[in-house]
């Protein structure tokens, strides 16, 4: 524990020379601006250009930087190649392979926190529409938490509350919370059959960007984090600032938010796709190119924005307060899951819970046509089979399915449909694929080539992301918290009114109390930049 004690230590002090020579060595600065932004066009006001606003454009500083080019693909196959698929019915076929069984979610370490900000991501990042990737080929994908403010400047505006630069909300079980749909005019929210609200659902649903934030506490807890995070920063650069207007306060917090949602790509999301251990992710940013392509200039990989769904991780039942209620129960219900109880008592639950791990037989049944919905799809792009996929990325084909998973019924229903291994479509076989093993303490989520496509299209974006661009270095200065306390996760839990002492969101108790020896936990500690100080619980004697 003293090894990774130290080696955290120092860690924590190579990035903040890093940081230091960023802010005040202009070269140095120039350099890394150089290197960040590497995949991004320059937009208005210039990246490099001195601290100043012109005009209201210029506000959007981060918020309105975008990634070149349309969705691409990894490897398609040739025109004249013709693909034979299963026999069975798509309905039949995904059923078959994707269901989970009643009672038999298949259990992650992860806590339901990963899935839960992994999603939030999702709908901050990967926006295009599901149902024609066509249509999408001229669609800019924004990196700026449309999931909080949504993808239009209308919708951000009224879900502003136009007074120091804060977002609204409501007061929900005595705090606040998000706001509701009928105090924000204007802002589009999905209910249970679509966009044809009811007038229960106008009156009781919340507003958040993303306008499915009513359909899980999955998707509405991290809403409520971000936007008290937002209402914080507008506080403290209010104090800090006493000149700044409305508009200015909340343009400045948006911005930081943004790099701060980036930073946790770096430090949180990216290391639960495998086996990354360092802050630098050199591994990734090799394969990125091999992937994502050396001249898309930071394009979504279709097979990203396919894989990137995160169905099988909702567990059947969350337990609050020590009551359960089955994830039905709580589907587009939002005024029963705010019953079970405050916002700490979901973040306990959320940070606690085991997940469901992105694999076969593990998607509630509710939930398996957007599977359908996929495989459809990867076959109109002429997405090859899953053994194409791991030649390309230097992988070694299977040669049978009792090599993609140690699960005997799982390969037999496989070889039921497919016949060969080489036969298996991409989109079966990324869940088809037993998890990496556990190597530096990182947790057990995806296989060998879901996990590798997708930790390239999340490393491209976070190494292209805002966190050192100049302006927001400026914005920390006054900041009543030191630069690394601002991009901590956990950090933003205890400015919500949730202390963590010292546990880690990421990781679900089970995994704490079974799994974390201590060397499995200074190499956690290792991997997580110190924030994952998990304490073992003592045994009972």
């Amino acid at each position: 524990m003293a090894g990774a004690k130290f080696f955290v230590a120092f860690e924590k002090f190579a990035e903040n020379i890093l940081y230091t020579l960023v802010r005040h060595v202009p070269f140095f600065r120039a350099f890394v601006m150089r290197l960040e932004r590497s995949y991004f066009i320059d937009f208005w006001p210039r990246l490099n250009q001195p601290y100043a606003f012109d005009s209201k454009c210029d506000y959007h500083t981060l918020r309105t930087f975008e990634r070149r080019g349309p969705y691409h693909q990894v490897i398609k196959d040739p025109p004249e190649l013709q693909r034979e698929y299963p026999e069975a019915p798509l309905d039949e076929l995904v059923a078959d392979l994707f269901m989970r069984k009643p009672g038999q979610m298949v259990k992650s370490r992860n806590s339901l926190w990963y899935p839960c900000l992994a999603t939030f991501h999702h709908y901050s990042v990967f926006s295009a529409s599901d149902d024609d990737f066509e249509s999408s080929k001229n669609y800019t994908h924004h990196a700026h938490l449309q999931s909080v403010y949504g993808i239009t400047e209308e919708t951000s505006t009224a879900l502003r509350s136009m007074e120091g630069g804060r977002m609204k909300t409501s007061i929900v079980n005595g705090e606040d919370f998000l706001p509701y749909l009928k105090d924000c005019p204007g802002v589009r929210q999905k209910g249970k059959n679509g966009d044809n609200l009811t007038d229960q659902e106008k009156e009781t649903y919340f507003a958040a960007g993303n306008d499915r934030i009513n359909s899980s506490p999955m998707f509405m807890y991290p809403a409520v984090m971000y936007v008290r995070m937002h209402n914080n920063y507008a506080a403290d650069l209010g104090k800090a600032h006493p000149d700044w207007d409305d508009e200015r306060i909340f343009q400045e917090s948006r911005n930081l938010l943004i790099a701060c949602h980036f930073k946790h790509l770096i430090h949180e999301i990216r290391f639960n796709f495998g086996d990354a251990f360092s802050f630098v992710g050199m591994d990734e940013m090799k394969t990125a190119p091999a992937i994502n392509g050396t001249g898309v200039y930071g394009a979504i990989t279709y097979e990203s924005k396919l894989a990137y769904i995160f169905h099988e991780a909702i567990p059947d039942t969350f337990t609050v307060n020590d009551e359960t209620a089955t994830w039905e129960k709580l589907y587009w219900a939002p005024q029963k899951v705010v019953g079970m109880g405050n916002v700490q008592d979901w973040y306990e639950c959320l940070t606690r819970q085991q997940c469901g791990r992105l694999c076969l037989q593990n998607t509630p049944f509710i939930l398996l046509k957007v599977h359908e919905m996929h495989l459809k799809l990867g076959r109109k792009l002429r997405m090859p089979p899953l053994n194409e996929y791991r030649r390309a990325l230097d992988m070694a084909p299977y040669v049978s399915f009792d090599e993609v998973t140690a699960n005997t019924e799982i390969a037999a229903k496989l070889e039921k449909h497919y016949g060969h291994v080489d036969n298996m479509e991409f989109y079966v076989g990324i869940y088809a694929e037993d998890p990496w093993p556990l190597k530096l303490g990182v947790l057990d989520y995806v296989g060998p080539v879901y996990g590798a496509i997708l930790k390239a299209t999340l490393s491209q974006l976070a190494f292209n992301s805002p966190f050192m661009h100049p302006n927001i270095l400026k914005l920390m200065d006054p900041l009543p918290a030191s630069m690394l306390e601002v991009y901590d996760n956990n950090y933003w839990f205890g400015r919500c009114g949730v202390p963590m002492d010292g546990r880690n969101a990421f990781f679900s108790d089970v995994y704490r109390e079974q799994y974390l020896d201590k060397e499995c936990l200074a190499k956690v500690a290792r991997v997580s930049n110190g924030k994952a100080q998990d304490k073992l619980p003592k045994k009972q004697a």
